[in-house]
């Protein structure tokens, strides 16, 4: 659909868009794609504890709430983080299409409370990429037959993004969150042992695990079509592979976080100090070197 640019769909989970600080996260991590000549669909959810938020306010747990108008009430926490990530790219120079569900044809099928997508307007995303490198969409929701909003339940934002790469063909689906892939077991549980991670995983594998890291619907719909999508965090160059095979990766050493000496410390070195700061599991600023130490 997308010519001779591969298309990749990055989906940021609340794991990753905890805070504004998640979207310059996502911003960082739309960019690296773009450098290497990608388009981009990026599929989020909504800032972490928002969704429950907006439940609790709605009383979405209630048999006498309307389904309609809990599902109309929830989606507004994915479309507040389609628009503040669309201006989170803004600010860094990078132009981007933002679409709702029914501007991209999304549609659903089954309850309002727990449907499932069933169609997208492929057309309608290739004309909104063919305008702009990036598209940013809500997870978690799509339109039913009638133009209601309809929630895909637990774990519907992975779904969405699964569905999304299916039906437009992308290159890779790349489910983002707060581990570098799946492993054996909890990776904060105090053991001796540090838990293996999984280079790959198969669909039969994979649906036997718990279901934190992995949403039992979405895999589903993924070991159904036999769609194969990757597991891992923002800045990683490693993760899991979903797919067909499961492998435990080779021991891996740990890397330490790069030593930086930042030359300047105006608009452009103070953005940068404060960004690296940010990272200290990737970075490690050893020293500013500025002309005037008071004035910093």
């Amino acid at each position: 659909m997308t010519g001779t640019r591969p298309l990749e769909v990055l989906k940021f989970g609340s794991s990753v868009l905890r805070d504004e600080a998640g979207l310059e996260i996502a911003v960082e991590e739309i960019y690296r794609r773009l450098r290497l000549g990608r388009l981009v669909v990026a599929v989020v959810s909504a800032l972490r504890g928002r969704t429950d938020e907006l439940f609790a306010e709605a009383g979405g747990s209630s048999r006498s709430a309307d389904p309609e108008a809990v599902a109309a009430h929830v989606a507004r926490g994915e479309l507040e983080c389609v628009s503040m990530l669309g201006l989170a790219l803004d600010r860094a120079g990078i132009e981007a299409a933002l679409a709702d569900s029914g501007r991209i044809g999304l549609r659903a099928e089954g309850p309002l409370l727990d449907a499932a997508p069933a169609a997208v307007d492929v057309a309608a995303v290739t004309a909104l990429l063919a305008r702009k490198d990036v598209l940013v969409v809500p997870g978690f929701l799509g339109r039913d037959g009638a133009g209601a909003t309809a929630l895909f339940g637990r774990g519907g934002s992975d779904l969405s993004a699964l569905f999304l790469a299916h039906r437009l063909g992308a290159s890779r689906c790349v489910l983002l969150k707060d581990t570098e892939g799946v492993f054996e077991y909890d990776p904060n549980a105090a053991v001796a042992m540090p838990p293996r991670r999984y280079a790959g995983l198969g669909f039969h594998d994979a649906l036997a695990i718990d279901g934190r890291v992995l949403q039992k619907k979405a895999l589903h719909f993924a070991a159904i079509d036999r769609i194969r999508f990757e597991v891992t965090a923002p800045g990683c160059d490693r993760g899991t592979l979903v797919g067909d095979e499961t492998r435990l990766a080779a021991a891996e050493v740990a890397l330490r976080p790069v030593r930086v000496a930042l030359f300047g410390h105006g608009q452009v070195g103070a953005e940068l100090a404060r960004r690296l700061r940010r990272r200290p599991d990737l970075w490690t600023l050893v020293g500013v070197a500025v002309r005037r130490p008071a004035r910093h």
